[in-house]
């Protein structure tokens, strides 16, 4: 994967201060140069979040819409990878609401493992995305309600989401069928014009184990339910999903939550 160092220093942003509320964006142009390959080298025009290490890229042409993420933070990732990753997409049209979760929450099992991998990296240097992420074939559609609705290969022909990652960064795509030539029976509908509302975020995690962490005293124990979704996924806030989250002392392991006002183009 290509490094993001001179991805960062070269983006034409916007600083937005804060998470607090809705940040307020107009949707850039999609072009044939966007392809979901997880290398954010063509985003361009990344709207970056003042002192939170972290940027997004919303892009749409009359059938696609595309998102874009990229972080540095450590602790923003670890929940990513811990807790899933969900993305709300609420059109003028409220009955039309749709989540999209990739990746998904992983099973103990999982989590344990990518622990041990993470410790196996810090002590070695060695990089790369922890093996579960392997796991992650299909993007699941939700209603309302946080039921599966479909799911979708990752690296289909309608939806389509890619995550790639080392030591340093964490870099995030997504592409989500529109308009009324939608090529899923499952999209947004949405068109060109049309102002609608995106909520991206994590799931809340659960630490196994007497300290808190995922250590020998955790392992095979079940997981505490705290409100997951019944796929598997994260979970929106106010639905049991809120609070402090356990983990290493230096990391803020709250779920993240960033709120958006898209106007399409």
């Amino acid at each position: 994967m290509k490094r993001y160092s001179a991805l960062i220093l070269f983006i034409s942003a916007l600083l937005i201060t804060g998470c607090s509320g809705s940040i307020n964006l107009v949707s850039s142009p999609a072009d044939t140069k966007t392809i979901v390959d997880g290398d954010l080298a063509e985003w361009n025009n990344l709207t970056t979040i003042k002192n939170e290490n972290l940027a997004f890229g919303i892009r749409n042409d009359n059938n696609y819409l595309y998102i874009a993420m990229l972080t540095g933070d450590r602790s923003k990732i670890m929940r990513i990878m811990t807790g899933g990753l969900q993305v709300w997409l609420d059109p003028e049209d409220p009955d039309n609401k749709i989540g999209i979760q990739y990746p998904a929450k992983p099973d103990p099992v999982q989590m344990r493992k990518a622990f041990e991998e993470r410790m196996v990296r810090e002590q070695t240097g060695r990089q790369g995305a922890p093996d579960f992420m392997a796991s992650q074939k299909n993007i699941a559609i939700l209603n309302d309600d946080d039921l599966l609705l479909e799911e979708y290969p990752a690296g289909g022909t309608t939806y389509q989401a890619k995550v790639t990652m080392d030591r340093e960064r964490f870099a995030y795509e997504l592409r989500i069928p529109i308009g009324e030539n939608m090529k899923s029976p499952v999209g947004l509908k949405a068109k060109p014009g049309d102002k609608i509302s995106i909520e991206i975020l994590t799931g809340e995690f659960i630490p196994e184990g007497p300290d808190g962490g995922m250590g020998p005293d955790g392992a095979g124990r079940p997981p505490m339910d705290g409100g997951r979704l019944p796929i598997g996924g994260g979970g929106r806030p106010g639905r049991g999903m809120g609070g402090q989250g356990g983990g290493r002392p230096e990391m803020d392991m709250k779920p993240m939550n960033y709120e958006f006002n898209v106007t399409l183009r």
